[in-house]
């Protein structure tokens, strides 16, 4: 069966992994996504475990101030949490129609997951302004920081902005089309280190070598880049934000990059 963007090869037909718990990955449908945003919400919101470095630096400014008990309560606080769900909204409705969804589901409880990978398959990383605008209907939401007032929203707005700009631009020079992006990784902070990463990962790098195309990802911090190493990323230049022109707010001391991923030899 060929995809949407070719006819005669399928880059959706993956060879899907097992992960420690006998538990193999399997493409997740539009039924899956609260069950998605729950994992996204968690594990990038850090929830039990350290959060997501580019996110929660654009959002940091929705945490000051807080009470410590708030700011650091199960749910998280919620203006944050807010932003998270229309972002993980964003990305399975537009990953689902344009690219890949896959996840592994909870052996004691099917309607929940332990982990998802989002993302785009060759070809269907040069997304336009249509998709955007079917995008936008799908999820019949708007973001969060548009429609509310205060200087945290607009520097939240102002953070992502520069964030998806220096996003955009590395696709671009990096020609992201070419091969899988990995848009999103999230692990449910229960259930880290089980494996479930590594499931996903190898089924992802299993169909990238499979057709002999390479593997892009963004990400940040040394724990992360060591993470990717170990599945054959290699740093290939540092994402640059660029928030010069913005005076009153701060630049992210946090090390962003791009890694990429040779496919390995046939």
């Amino acid at each position: 069966m060929g995809s949407f963007f070719s006819k005669t090869v399928d880059y959706y037909d993956f060879d899907f992994q097992t992960a420690r718990n006998g538990v193999k990955v399997r493409k997740l449908t539009s039924s899956d996504k609260e069950a998605a945003l729950n994992v996204f919400i968690r594990s990038f919101g850090g929830v039990g475990a350290p959060p997501e470095g580019a996110l929660d630096w654009a959002t940091g400014d929705l945490k000051k101030g807080l009470p410590l008990y708030e700011a650091l309560s199960s749910k998280g606080p919620a203006d944050r949490d807010a932003c998270f769900q229309f972002l993980g909204n964003w990305m399975f409705s537009e990953c689902l129609n344009y690219g890949f969804c896959l996840g592994i589901v909870d052996p004691n409880n099917k309607d929940a997951l332990l982990g998802i990978a989002l993302g785009r398959s060759p070809r269907s990383n040069n997304l336009n302004l249509y998709h955007f605008l079917m995008t936008m209907l799908r999820t019949r939401t708007l973001p969060p920081w548009t429609n509310q007032s205060g200087a945290a929203w607009e520097r939240v707005g102002i953070k992502l902005d520069a964030l998806k700009k220096a996003m955009n631009k590395a696709a671009d020079e990096h020609q992201y089309y070419t091969g899988y992006y990995l848009h999103v990784l999230a692990v449910d902070p229960s259930c880290q280190g089980q494996g479930v990463g590594k499931a996903l990962l190898q089924t992802i790098s299993k169909n990238a070598d499979r057709f002999q195309v390479p593997l892009f990802l963004e990400t940040h911090g040394e724990r992360n880049i060591a993470i990717y190493s170990r599945f054959g990323y290699k740093v290939e230049s540092p994402l640059t934000v660029d928030l010069s022109k913005y005076k009153d707010i701060e630049q992210s001391d946090r090390k962003f990059v791009l890694m990429k991923r040779r496919p390995a030899a046939a």
